[in-house]
């Protein structure tokens, strides 16, 4: 791409050669969303229209050059390369960005209104940031100048810099002894930094923990004494920094008090944790934290406790970590390290105590210290106490599932459906999710047992509560495999046409349910699903019937079913608006009429709602609608349509802008055009 000087061209004046501009005028969205995607082109606009593009320039050969406002000061640039839209970005992302879009779209705001657009000046700092991530360098030239981009201010500045150091190290090497001595003595007491360093030094070379031991406390209250927080719009916040803490604690560690670290530890999780939970921000203030974590599992490991309280220092940590900031690989440090079968069952005592004196309401808290307990009995060789205690905590917790899920773990069948049938019973009134779930144990007690009549008897009653074409295809697939698919699928079939079930459920005056089914329902309905299966929707189903036929590919079947359902629900249309897109394009080809008329009918019903989602949609359907008119011959009727859509709403900019975008007209046209 030519260049020309940045000093020869006149403050105001476009910059850019009159073929760029051609480039420009020519742009659409659609080119834009095919290079950067539609995700990066509504951010992006979104941005531009909030004011976010700053400092926009552009350079003598047509480079764009912006600050961006996002999470951080981005700088960007823009520009063409053959035919080709190139872009460079110092975010993340690095090119074809939400803010190569917003400096785009702010340029071409300025182009509509025949806005001057200030020339980039060749010695702008922010080319330099765009050079940091990306060897290729602005084509920038300065006046008289032989120079490549690779002679860059940032090699220049780094270049001087190498030469400060070593002037600085000649500086050192020919002072003596005695009068280095003196300079570090006058920084000593210049630079109170230094001065803290050495004094840390000598600490650990006289391993004087107290003092360490101190600092580290202090230190503990000042970064814990401010909760973190962030303004993203701002780009402003604060993270707690515990980087200083963990210098403290390494020492300790080197002046061999591990043991201090250990103590001082959990006073850090308990603070810490509390910390976390104040904070307002993103996690920023969980990932500091977790940096002085690997430290104080460093020392447990080497410290002289006992094996069974580096044990139970460990498992409390990880109790008491409601953020996840452990990481699971510090606690198997300890864990897994030389803990014998007495360690073990000591720390399962002292669980079973946790556990016995924590409230029956609190089942998180249950099941965390009771996964701990499991592990710990397991370890100890004391297996055969886990059914007891699993078996009272079911009792008390009215959580009945993790002990089933043991029993069926463990081939006890029978036992597992007591327990399944005791909660139920209980459960099936105050907790009707709980009962769900039980009923799907009992389930998946009947498919161990291989007793397909009942598994399909579940499969079942989640048909008729909730029919759909997967719970239709699931309760196919069973009954197949129960031996009697013919006489399920004609009757389900019929509940989905007319609403009526193979059975129904009634109470009796003592309060019992009692199921009646037909005759030629060949499938059981057990006395613990009865109460379970009152909410039969006695109704036609032509929503599933629609669905179903979609998916065979039927469309004869699936304007028959639309129509009924169409009927039957009236003018009520949003018992229908999220079907009938996929309903006009099943029947696309078979029903182009039948397909337009739907369409038309989506059209219209958006463009009631003044809002952009609406307008979305409406383009969406106009589009679809574009290929059908042309395979009649009509496509005339498509550019009347729009047209006539453009006069009625042409006060509704954001309508106009998707609509001059499903027309691919370039981005200039339509300002001109509006204006």
């Amino acid at each position: 791409m030519a260049t020309r000087s940045a000093h020869t061209t006149k403050a105001n004046a476009p910059a850019e050669p009159e073929s760029l501009r051609s480039k420009w005028a020519s742009v659409t969205w659609d080119d834009f969303e095919t290079w950067a995607g539609v995700s990066s082109v509504e951010r992006g606009r979104t941005y531009q229209r909030a004011g976010r593009v700053h400092s926009l320039a552009v350079s003598p050969d047509g480079r764009l050059l912006a600050t961006v406002v996002g999470q951080y000061l981005y700088t960007t640039s823009v520009w063409w390369e053959a035919d080709a839209l190139q872009s460079q970005c110092n975010c993340p992302v690095g090119s074809r960005c939400k803010h190569a879009i917003a400096v785009a779209a702010a340029y071409l705001a300025m182009l509509s209104k025949n806005a001057s657009v200030p020339v980039a000046d060749a010695n702008d700092s922010r080319w330099e940031k765009l050079t940091v991530n990306t060897p290729q360098a602005p084509h920038l030239q300065s006046e008289n100048s032989d120079e490549s981009a690779d002679n860059s201010t940032s090699r220049q500045r780094s270049g001087k810099r190498d030469i400060e150091d070593e002037k600085i190290r000649k500086y050192i090497d020919a002072k003596s002894r005695e009068e280095l001595v003196e300079l570090v003595w006058l920084l000593t007491e210049r630079l109170p930094e230094l001065r803290e360093e050495l004094r840390e030094r000598i600490a650990v070379d006289e391993s004087d923990v107290g003092h360490l031991l101190a600092n580290a406390r202090k230190e503990l209250r000042k970064v814990t004494s401010e909760p973190g927080w962030m303004d993203y719009w701002g780009d402003d916040g604060y993270t707690p920094d515990f980087s200083r803490l963990t210098r403290y604690l390494d020492r300790m560690i080197d002046c061999g008090q591990a043991d201090a670290v250990v103590k001082l530890g959990q006073e850090i999780l308990g603070r810490g944790t509390d910390l976390i939970e104040q904070s307002n921000d993103e996690g920023e203030t969980a990932l500091a934290f977790a940096k002085c974590l690997p430290s104080i599992f460093r020392a447990i490991t080497v410290s002289t406790l006992p094996s069974v309280q580096k044990l139970l220092f460990a498992i409390s940590a990880d109790l008491v970590d409601e953020f996840d900031v452990i990481d699971a690989e510090m606690v198997n440090s300890v864990i897994e390290g030389n803990i014998s079968h007495s360690d073990w069952s000591a720390a399962a005592e002292n669980l079973d105590g946790l556990l016995k004196s924590l409230p029956s309401g609190s089942e998180f808290e249950r099941e965390r210290v009771s996964k701990w307990l499991m592990q710990a009995l397991k370890r100890a060789g004391r297996e055969d106490e886990i059914v007891a205690i699993r078996e009272r905590e079911a009792r008390i917790s009215g959580n009945y599932i993790p002990f089933i899920s043991f029993l069926i773990q463990q081939n006890r069948y029978d036992d597992a459906q007591r327990w399944a049938m005791e909660g139920i019973q209980k459960a099936v009134r105050e907790s009707p999710g709980t009962a769900h779930q039980l009923a799907s144990a009992m389930c998946e007690i009947a498919r161990q047992q291989r007793q397909w009549d009942v598994v399909a008897a579940h499969v079942a009653r989640e048909f008729f509560d909730r029919p759909s074409p997967e719970s239709f295809n699931a309760l196919v697939a069973a009954a197949e495999q129960a031996g009697c698919r013919e006489a399920v699928v004609r009757l389900a079939m019929e509940f989905l046409e007319t609403g009526n079930p193979p059975f129904s459920i009634g109470v009796r005056k003592d309060g019992v349910h009692q199921a009646i089914c037909r005759t030629d329902w060949p499938l059981p309905l057990p006395d613990y699903l009865v109460p379970l299966s009152q909410t039969l929707n006695r109704h036609p189903h032509y929503d599933v019937l629609v669905d179903m036929s979609i998916a065979a590919h039927r469309p004869d079947d699936v304007l028959q079913w639309y129509d009924k359902w169409h009927a039957a629900q009236g003018d009520v249309w949003y018992f229908r608006a999220g079907r009938a897109d996929k309903v006009a394009a099943a029947i696309a080809e078979s029903h182009p009429e039948r397909a337009l008329e739907i369409y038309q009918d989506l059209v219209n019903k958006n463009l009631q709602r003044a809002e952009i989602p609406a307008y979305e949609l409406v383009a969406a359907n106009l589009k679809k609608m574009r290929p059908i008119m042309k395979s009649l011959d009509q496509g005339w009727r498509w550019n009347e349509l729009v047209t006539e859509i453009r006069i009625r709403y042409r006060n509704r900019r954001k309508l106009m802008e998707i609509l001059d975008r499903l027309e691919a007209r370039p981005i200039l046209q339509k300002s001109s055009t509006r204006r």
